[in-house]
């Protein structure tokens, strides 16, 4: 399990090779532990100040809720991926970081908005390789409803490269965001979001290369 966890990170660091910027807007996804639920902003707040950007200006503080570790995500306005990567790639406690090109109250529109959003052709080359990934906050889903969820976005990620898995050149992902902790089975989610995932951190891997139970003298 530990090696699993150390490769998944590994791959999530790897950041896309273009810094074409086709949003403003970005959807961040935090480290859900409970004892670092109060750390997260004040981390990304310094983070943001060194790089030079006002946090006020960069993402509204969510809800004392949210804040308290309901929900991993909150969405950040940045001037550009390129930015943005330098403040998530030295991040403990964010994940990774995702271009919003489309929102909504389902994956209809979602995926209808993330369509229409211009500049994305660039990005769906014949040699360029790419991964569309499904995750629900809140929720399982088989890889039966998983790929149900990537059908409806052909329109939306027009892709014509080979697909791979590990290592693409560029990586998509589509998240399910629900209002409560655990929604009833077959819930409708609160909201939805397609992207693309444009940086991840490169820090986290200290977290498991420093863990006491990795050390041999102990």
């Amino acid at each position: 399990m530990v090696n699993r966890a150390k490769q998944q990170q590994r791959e999530a660091a790897r950041a896309p090779p273009r810094d074409d910027a086709v949003a403003d807007r970005y959807l961040l996804r935090f480290v859900l532990e409970a004892h670092t639920d109060r750390f997260r902003y004040l981390e990304l707040d310094a983070l943001l100040r060194s790089a030079g950007l006002d946090p006020a200006s960069c993402y509204d503080r969510p809800s004392a809720a949210a804040a308290a570790g309901e929900e991993p995500y909150v969405v950040l306005r940045a001037p550009s991926p390129r930015l943005l990567r330098d403040v998530v790639t030295r991040a403990i406690l964010v994940r990774d970081a995702l271009e919003i090109w489309g929102v909504g109250a389902d994956h209809g529109a979602c995926a209808a908005q993330a369509a229409a959003l211009e500049g994305t052709d660039v990005f769906f080359g014949e040699e360029t390789t790419w991964c569309l990934g499904v995750e629900a906050y809140g929720v399982g889903l088989d890889l039966g409803a998983q790929e149900a969820v990537r059908n409806q976005y052909r329109g939306a990620f027009r892709c014509r490269g080979r697909v791979r898995l590990k290592g693409a050149d560029v990586r998509y992902r589509v998240v399910e965001v629900y209002d409560e902790a655990r929604p009833a089975r077959g819930a409708a989610p609160a909201r939805c979001y397609a992207g693309r995932v444009v940086a991840a951190s490169r820090a986290r891997e200290l977290v498991s290369k420093l863990d006491l139970k990795q050390r041999l003298y102990l």
